[in-house]
């Protein structure tokens, strides 16, 4: 509650989760991908390789087929909701 010149109003805050953001669906985003569910982050894979994406290697995780910065894989490489971490390969 929260006391204003109109009376009491009351505030409740909504945080987003914070994002665990993966470029390319290798062999270390299938171990990190699970880690970060496990503590609350909102896990998102991108990797244009659609072959490599779906199916039982990454259940449950929002999977992007575009190349990283493009459309929708930019957006959720967005760093306006911190904390945000940023995974990459040494291709990048």
């Amino acid at each position: 509650m929260e006391e204003t010149a109109e009376g009491k109003v009351f505030l409740t805050v909504y945080v987003p989760a914070p994002q665990l953001n993966h470029r390319r669906a290798v062999h270390i985003s299938q171990a990190l991908a699970p880690i970060g569910k496990l503590v609350g982050y909102d896990v998102t894979i991108v990797d244009p390789r659609t072959g490599l994406c779906f199916g039982r290697a990454f259940p449950d995780v929002k999977v992007i087929a575009e190349w990283p910065g493009q459309g929708a894989a930019a957006a959720s490489m967005s760093t306006a909701t911190p904390p945000s971490w940023r995974s990459t390969t040494s291709e990048d």
